[in-house]
């Protein structure tokens, strides 16, 4: 079995750095998320008077959305990480030749 190899002009640390941003984007989209809910929920409550209600609502509603923004972030991002295809017929010099 052959170790998988990567393109020589992407490395591993590269690879490993813009995963570690992906990984950063979706932590602050999630964060950003949850605290504006929780927010507008405070604010909608104080002004209402409904102490717990809307923030109750607001930042339960908030984790599928956080769930699905992490999905599409992570897709969008693993997609541009992945290498172009090449046609067939074009092959990479990587390994011996039979």
């Amino acid at each position: 079995m052959q170790p998988h190899r990567l393109p020589p002009d992407r490395s591993q640390s590269d690879l490993t750095t813009a995963l570690a941003g992906l990984l950063g984007q979706v932590g602050c989209l999630t964060v950003i998320v949850i605290l504006a809910a929780l927010a507008a929920g405070l604010w909608l409550d104080q002004r209402l008077g409904t102490r717990p209600t809307f923030t109750l609502g607001l930042v339960l509603g908030s984790i599928p959305l956080s769930i699905y923004l992490m999905v599409r972030v992570l897709q969008s991002g693993m997609t541009r990480m992945q290498p172009p295809v090449q046609p067939k017929g074009q092959e990479d010099d990587i390994g011996p030749k039979t």
